[in-house]
């Protein structure tokens, strides 16, 4: 890609100097069909936009400007450097289809959209414990949960998730805690990848 210096206005408390940014190029279509057009603010003439994540349709936040890893390679478009993991089905349940309130739901409603077939790659292994201690689980309605597992882990530090998890909880819209609430949100929501159509 051909790069060039181009104006532009920001008013991000958080834009600095040096930083990686995703920039949207007069002409760009944000989420929205917002069309980005060149500007006048504040007697100045700004080509193009700084985004935030909320701009691009990844969250909400919008305190300020999405800044990029240092290693991302100028140029690049923001499709290559999120990944398929942000490439994903919006959907908005009404009371009469509870059958959507589930990835699998969901996942059979496409292949019969498609005329394809369903499939569940699932895939089970074998734990074994090397410890006496146990805990138990008192469902309060049982009729509202049939299996619910839970185990014991020793020597685990709290602290900040990897960038992989992070980035899976915010491309289905959870906000990144720490390692153990996000690990545990992760296994909850990780369901929808075991499910497929082809």
């Amino acid at each position: 890609m051909e790069m060039k210096n181009l104006s532009v206005v920001c008013g991000a408390p958080n834009v600095d100097k040096g930083q990686k940014i995703v920039f949207a190029k007069v002409g760009a279509i944000l989420p929205g069909d917002f069309k980005i057009g060149k500007a006048k603010i504040r007697g100045v003439e700004s080509f193009g936009m700084i985004c935030s994540e909320r701009e691009l349709g990844i969250s909400e936040e919008h305190d300020g400007i999405m800044v990029l890893d240092n290693d991302v390679k100028t140029g690049s478009s923001i499709k290559d450097i999120l990944g398929p993991i942000y490439n994903a089905i919006d959907i908005e349940v009404t009371p009469d289809k509870a059958f959507a309130l589930s990835h699998r739901g969901i996942a059979r409603e496409v292949a019969a959209m498609l005329g394809t077939t369903l499939k569940t790659p699932l895939s089970i292994t074998e734990l074994h414990s090397n410890t006496k201690d146990n805990i138990s689980i008192e469902l309060d309605k049982k009729s509202g949960c049939t299996r619910y597992m839970a185990g014991v882990m020793k020597g685990v530090k709290v602290g900040p998730s990897p960038k992989w998890l992070a980035d899976y909880l915010k491309s289905v819209g959870q906000k990144s805690i720490n390692n153990l609430v996000d690990i545990s949100n992760f296994m909850l929501l990780r369901d929808w990848t075991s499910y497929s159509y082809i």
